[in-house]
């Protein structure tokens, strides 16, 4: 409520789910796009999906069951993204938020096999492990340490996004 005069003025005739209003929003973007229009994105996160998504409509409890059984490694963080545009529904994503550090340099499990095999899973469950398959040749090709950082799954969960970071050179 504190940030409804801001955002009306920010990205006017968006709105808010009115379920986000009993929880703690942890980030609210405005996004300009290329056809001159705004959309809000709030991001509501926790320490697992359902957590994450808690109070939310029912076709986002879909996405959080998929992506709970289908990227079920343990640790990082779970966050909801609601996409808010005039005259649109609104748009659900749970993404998922790995620790690439952690996994690639100093844990001893999960390592960094474990983390891609576990993107690889999230991605077959939507139905587009090949495109993920195309990424990882290439960067296989490649004198970088590349490791997931977060996933998202969207849609009617069979739309992926996964977010990498990379380094130059190998692990010792």
């Amino acid at each position: 409520a504190a940030l409804a005069p801001a955002l009306a003025k920010a990205a006017p005739g968006t709105t808010i789910p009115p379920w986000c209003m009993s929880r703690q929003l942890d980030v609210v973007t405005i996004g300009l796009l290329p056809d001159g229009s705004r959309q809000l994105k709030v991001y509501l996160g926790g320490p697992d999906p359902d957590s994450a998504a808690a109070g939310a409509p029912p076709c986002v409890h879909a996405l959080v069951r998929q992506m709970t059984t289908a990227s079920p490694l343990e640790g990082g963080w779970y966050y909801l993204t609601v996409r808010c545009r005039v005259g649109q529904p609104w748009g659900y994503a749970i993404n998922k938020i790995y620790n690439p550090v952690q996994i690639g340099f100093t844990a001893p499990l999960p390592g960094p096999a474990e983390a891609w095999a576990d993107v690889a899973a999230l991605f077959e469950s939507a139905g587009n492990r090949s495109e993920l398959e195309g990424l990882r040749t290439v960067l296989r090709g490649s004198d970088l340490v590349a490791l997931p950082t977060a996933t998202a799954l969207e849609g009617d969960g069979d739309q992926t996004d996964i977010y990498v970071a990379a380094w130059s050179g190998r692990p010792p």
